[in-house]
């Protein structure tokens, strides 16, 4: 089931996910790992840092331009969490 939910979320997601993709230098069509280990991780990092409400901000905004505010606050936070765990 999380297999087919990733596949959707790719499908119709990318977009949203921009500036974090760039970010994490995925050059390629995405994939179930490129979700996983790359693009995930700095979704969460606004709820490791902060809270999770940007995740789910980011995940359901139809408005591009708020999502990729909100991908670039989340880089930041992702930024920020490894700066502070070494």
């Amino acid at each position: 089931m999380a297999f087919f939910g990733l596949k959707q979320l790719i499908r119709i997601s990318q977009d949203r996910f921009e500036e974090i993709i760039r970010e994490s230098e995925v050059f390629k069509e995405l994939t179930v790992e490129d979700i996983v280990f790359k693009i995930g991780p700095r979704i969460n990092a606004a709820g490791r840092m902060e809270t999770g409400r940007q995740g789910v901000d980011l995940l359901v905004s139809n408005d591009i331009k708020l999502a990729a505010g909100i991908s670039r606050e989340s880089i930041i936070f992702n930024n920020e969490g490894e700066a502070l765990t070494g």
